[in-house]
Formats: structure tokens, sequence, C-alpha cells
């Protein structure tokens, strides 16, 4: 009994170290197996990259294909830009002559314009005096003639005429007037030098004529020489003005 139980014992332990031994070599990996399942993994791993770097790819050829036709868009902006700031360069250069050129002639104008004005200054003054030497004459010369006029109607005798200062710028008249004619001049030397001599009181009516058409003209003269010299006065004073402008213009 011994014997048979002990070699039934025997008997399971041999197919215990059977079954576990069988176990052992079905849970150890084959080397090449391995081998396969690498290849397998790296394929796919492969394939994975692959359709990352084609996906890449087309992203990339789309970011391209849109960029260069922005780039293209913005160097035909670029390049239409350039030909219009050309244009506004050259036509800005244009301008600067022409500005140089009115800022030349304007000095020019200013320059002229101030001569103009001192000129016209120099000129008022010439007239100023040309004006006062004519009226003060004729003046002279009318207030003479009214009071010789005067004396004479009141029969004021031939030498106390010709001894007073009025006599003298009488003479003075005769001599020098371009009003009196030869014929008129004659005939007032004439009666200057009678004095008290016969004649005298006839001739009183014809010089008394003789002086009031002198003084009449000299009046007229006188007048016109005053509403000339207003005039000249306004024309100087419209003139200084445009100048003073323009001079204020071109500075």
């Amino acid at each position: 009994m011994i014997g048979r139980s002990a070699f039934l014992f025997l008997a399971l332990v041999n197919l215990s170290l059977t079954g576990v031994g069988a176990v052992q070599v079905r849970n150890k990996v084959n080397p090449i197996r391995r081998v396969v399942n690498l290849l397998q993994e790296m394929a796919k791993k492969i394939a994975e990259e692959g359709e990352q770097e084609a996906a890449l790819y087309k992203n990339f050829e789309c970011y391209c294909r849109t960029t260069s036709k922005e780039l293209k868009t913005n160097a035909e902006e670029g390049t239409a830009r350039i030909t219009e700031s050309t244009s506004k360069i050259q036509a800005g250069e244009s301008i600067l002559v022409e500005l140089k050129t009115v800022i030349e002639v304007s000095q020019v104008s200013r320059k002229e314009a101030k001569q103009a004005l001192a000129s016209a200054g120099a000129l008022d003054g010439k007239g100023a005096s040309a004006f006062d030497a004519e009226s003060s004459d004729l003046a002279a010369n009318i207030d003479a003639l009214t009071r010789a006029i005067a004396a004479l109607e009141k029969g004021v005798s031939g030498s106390s005429f010709l001894q007073s200062h009025i006599g003298s710028a009488i003479r003075k008249v005769a001599m020098s007037s371009e009003k009196v004619s030869d014929s008129d001049r004659s005939t007032l030397l004439s009666f200057l030098s009678s004095g008290d001599r016969q004649g005298y009181a006839p001739q009183s009516g014809e010089i008394i004529g003789i002086l009031k058409q002198l003084k009449d003209e000299m009046s007229e003269d006188l007048a016109a020489a005053q509403k000339e010299e207003e005039d000249r006065k306004a024309n100087h004073a419209g003139l200084i003005a445009a100048k003073e402008e323009e001079i204020a213009t071109l500075t």
C-alpha cells in the first residue's frame, strides 16, 4: 500500500512539473515574433508619421499659395504706390521750382514797389513845392491886381499909385506874367511910366480893364492849380496805399 501510494504521489508531482514547464515554454516570447512585432509597430508609426507629414505638406502648400498670392498683390500695390509717389515727388519738384520763381519775382516786385514808393514821396514833395510857389505867386498877383483896380477906381493919382507897393507889384506882373500880351504889356508899362503927366485919366479906364482881365485869368489859373493839387494829392495817396499794400502782400 505504501509503495503504491508513493508511486501515485511521484506521478502527480511529475505531471505537475510537466504542466508548469509547458506553461513556461508557451509564455516565453519567440525572438522572431519580437522582430515581427517591432517591424509592425515601426510600420504603423511610419504610416502615422507619413499621414502627419502629408497633412503638414498640404497645409504648407495651401499657405504658400495664399501667401504667394498676397505677396503678389502686395508687390503690385507697392509698385503702384511707388509710381504714385514718384509722380507726386516730380509734381512737388515742379511746384518747388515755380514757388522759387514766384519768390524771386515777388522779391523783385517788392523792391520795385519800395523804389516806387520812395519816388512817389520825392515827386510829391516836388509837386507840393511847385504848387506852393505857383499858388503863392498867383495869390500875390491877384491881391496886387485887386488893390490896383480898387485904387484906380477911386481915382488915386498917378504919382501916389506908382510910388506905392501896388504899383511895383503891377509893374512886376506886367514884366513877368505870360498872361500879359505884348500890347497890354506896352500899355501898362507906358501907364506906369507916365506919372502925373497929362493923359493919365483917359488911360485909367483902359488900364482898369486890362487889370481886371488879368485878375480873372489869374484867378482861373489859381483855381485850376488848386484843383490839380487836390487831384495830385488824391492820386498820391492812392498810389501810396496801393504800394504799401503790395509791399505787405509781398513780404
